[in-house]
């Protein structure tokens, strides 16, 4: 798990020299980001989980022990090292009391200043290991949710609901004692237990259970969350901010969004297994949660099938990957034969995920453009099996009687989940994997740096543009191009900073602004470290002559 490291300061040069010592001079190797003022650090506390916070007390405005006490409330776990140009007994005396905070002068050498973030690293890592252990020998596991709970939230996720008004599902909803209050802003996420490459029976129960328990364990006391295992690897949660919080959206969807990729990395440690999410920043009415549940899985289960440990924003990866729209479903069916002939998955399930949604549309099992829809898809796929003989290479779990059969289903969330779950399992036989949605993401990534190479360009801040957790968008990125993130933002910046020196006049330091540099030293140690020149030599040497 990669480390993170806020840096606060409103004084620029002592901003600038402790940037570059972290960036630079600091082992391990670590994410750090820079912040001018409390307020723009409470913008970066707000959406991002940060292991250790190093800043000034005495600033402008909002002062360090303020922006320390909030970010606790969103952060417990978060280290905080206080770094201050003078001796002050008050402010020692309200830190001395955390057992989370250091405080050092701005006098102390290079090396005590890293010393003491080391040290605060060091803590997060064994705290981790900690808990890791405690869970790994505690007996006192949590009490599994009563059945009514979990019946409640199973039948709300898949549209099984007989009760048609917001009444009776409030009434449903208080009587199973669901923790969630349907009436006020909530968000939804799915998490699936990533397959093993050896094929062999899971047990999933306990693996979902922890996952649940991971993410609940990340999140502020403050968050009300209910969580549900269904169909198999797959378990869903709702989560809502108490009634004393003021109901921010944005607010909740990154601390679920911090909270998942600690779970993730927690779970993996404590398990040796992955899991991978799905998430979205868009507050639900109780009816729309099929829905929403539907395409989570759509994504987790289709393209993102054969992913570990992805977080995926839903609105950001499905924002270039809309279909034609529900109206369209019954003329583009005919063309799903073509598409598993041609084994393009990305096609396929482009035309499917079009259809099911509109069948969740339908109001009654007997609806005939819903059976004219399911039955369309269904006959296509037993065609296909049958014509390629794939009946003994789909999972023994994979039952082939539903397709004929559309009264074997409860509901059309039913019908049109074993549509998609009888698709996956057939392009698995034919082993066709789809990167198409990680390609889309990573295509924007690196459109993002060529077009605004003066911009941040961290791994947090391209992890939000590409709308996957930071940690799976590292290891993306070197598997498909072989370079890491960091190292291809410094190659474009530098070909940039190389073509500025050939070909303008230019000052230095408005080049290192352009190429997104802090400052003009820390671009001239960049451009050193990479051409082995500085930056004037570089454009003497390539100076044209008359």
């Amino acid at each position: 798990m990669s480390m993170k490291l806020l840096i606060v300061d409103d004084e620029y040069e002592i901003l600038t020299w402790l940037e570059e010592m972290f960036r630079y001079d600091f082992e391990p190797v670590i994410e750090v980001c820079t912040a001018s003022s409390a307020y723009e650090a409470l913008a970066w506390l707000n959406k991002v989980n940060f292991d250790v916070v190093l800043t000034d007390i005495k600033m402008p405005g909002m002062d360090g022990l303020t922006l320390f006490q909030k970010n606790k409330a969103n952060w417990p776990r978060c280290k905080t090292v206080f770094l201050t140009g003078y001796p002050n007994f008050e402010d020692m005396y309200r830190i001395i009391r955390h057992k989370d905070v250091r405080y050092i002068l701005k006098s102390e050498d290079d090396d005590v200043i890293m010393k003491t973030v080391r040290e605060a690293l060091e803590e997060q890592k064994q705290e981790m290991e900690q808990e890791v252990l405690l869970q790994q020998h505690s007996q006192d596991m949590e009490k599994v949710r009563t059945w009514m709970r979990q019946d409640f939230f199973c039948s709300l996720l898949k549209g099984e609901m007989e009760e048609t008004g917001e009444d009776a599902l409030l009434s449903r909803a208080r009587e199973a004692g669901f923790g969630i209050d349907l009436n006020r802003p909530f968000l939804l996420f799915t998490a699936r237990i990533d397959a093993e490459k050896e094929k062999k029976p899971d047990k999933t129960g306990p693996l979902l259970e922890m996952v649940s328990r991971s993410v609940k364990n990340a999140l502020p006391e403050r968050l009300l969350l209910e969580t549900c295992p269904v169909d198999g690897r797959w378990t869903a949660g709702a989560v809502q901010l108490d009634a004393s919080s003021p109901p921010d959206v944005k607010r909740l969807f990154a601390l679920i969004r911090g909270a998942i990729e600690y779970a993730q990395s927690f779970f993996e440690r404590l398990s040796g297994r992955t899991f991978s999410a799905a998430i979205e920043s868009t507050a639900l009415s109780g009816p729309e949660v099929p829905n929403m549940f539907f395409r989570m899985k759509q994504i987790l289960g289709g393209g993102l099938s054969r992913e570990k440990a992805v977080a995926a924003h839903v609105e950001t990866v499905n924002a270039s990957n809309e279909g034609e729209g529900a109206g369209k479903s019954m003329s583009r069916i005919g063309m799903l034969k073509t598409h598993l002939e041609m084994k393009q998955r990305q096609a396929y399930f482009s035309i499917l995920d079009d259809a099911c949604r509109e069948l969740l549309t339908c109001s009654t099992l007997g609806d005939p453009r819903g059976l004219g829809i399911y039955y369309s898809m269904s006959v296509t796929l037993l065609q296909f099996i049958q014509e390629n003989q794939l009946e003994g290479r789909l999972p023994p779990a994979v039952s082939l009687y539903g397709l004929t059969r559309m009264d074997e289903h409860r509901s059309w969330y039913e019908a049109a989940q074993y549509v998609y779950d009888v698709s996956t399992a057939v392009f698995e036989a034919l082993d066709t994997p789809d990167s198409s949605i990680s390609d889309r993401a990573l295509r924007r990534i690196c459109d993002y740096i060529d077009q605004n190479p003066e911009k941040d360009l961290s791994l947090t801040a391209l992890a939000d543009i590409g709308g996957f957790n930071a940690s799976y968008l590292s290891r993306l990125f070197r598997q498909k191009y072989d370079i890491t993130v960091t190292d291809y933002v410094k190659e474009k910046r530098m070909k940039l900073a190389s073509l500025l020196l050939k070909t303008t006049n230019d000052r230095i330091q408005d080049i290192a602004e352009k190429t997104g540099y802090l400052s003009s030293q820390s671009f001239a140690r960049a451009f050193r470290s990479h051409f082995s020149i500085s930056a004037a030599e570089y454009r003497e040497i390539n100076r044209p002559r008359k």
